[in-house]
């Protein structure tokens, strides 16, 4: 029973839920009155940059940061990259769970064998 706790609290801390849940705790108890004053979310200008080969991933990988960006700066009426960072590694972490899970299935298959 105890190592379903650890895996539990590991798979926790490394995937970003915790972090994820402590933005959303800030966020929803940071002061209105503060962000209403901040005014608009200031404008991104975006610039064409090449990435290469790496570009079918670099530029959604992009976007979803400044996407996350723009409504982070308008929800708490601060600029900054540092809880966009968080959030976007939270939601590719998301993404390549079902992944991770059929590794982990296919792993214990293997050591079966």
């Amino acid at each position: 029973m105890q190592d379903v706790g650890i895996r539990i609290a590991s798979f926790l801390l490394l995937s970003g839920v915790l972090l994820f849940a402590t933005f959303l705790l800030f966020s929803l108890l940071y002061p209105r009155k503060a962000m209403a004053a901040a005014g608009p979310p200031p404008q991104v200008v975006s610039q064409s940059r090449d990435y290469g080969y790496l570009a079918p991933v670099a530029r959604p990988l992009e976007w979803t940061l400044r996407q996350v960006h723009t409504r982070a700066t308008y929800r708490t009426g601060r600029s900054g990259w540092g809880w966009a960072i968080v959030v976007t590694t939270f939601l590719v972490n998301l993404v390549l769970l079902p992944f991770r899970i059929l590794a982990a299935r296919n792993s214990q298959t293997m050591r079966a064998l």
